[in-house]
């Protein structure tokens, strides 16, 4: 082999090694992104049934917390329709 061509070998093997690490970060980072917005939205329904005056532990906050991620999950569905362009 010459040095051009390990040099030519070197760089490759870099960039899939770059490649490989920059895809392992993004699968990382999006599980994270989407553990976050889990997070945020149970909050945000339990805060919202919570103000309603619901108690944690009734069958009326479960209601509540039922209806509200049904809402989003809609809501949820619709915006993802805009995006790719079905509405």
């Amino acid at each position: 082999m010459t040095l051009r061509s390990l040099v030519i070998f070197a760089c490759a093997v870099a960039l899939l090694l770059a490649l490989a690490a920059a895809f392992n970060f993004g699968r990382q980072a999006h599980g994270r992104l989407e553990n976050a917005e889990a997070a945020a939205s149970k909050e945000e329904t339990s805060g919202f049934c919570r103000g309603l005056g619901f108690a944690p532990e009734s069958d009326a906050y479960a209601r509540c917390s039922s209806g509200v991620n049904e809402i989003m999950r809609r809501r949820r569905e619709r915006w993802e329709a805009e995006a790719a362009g079905i509405l």
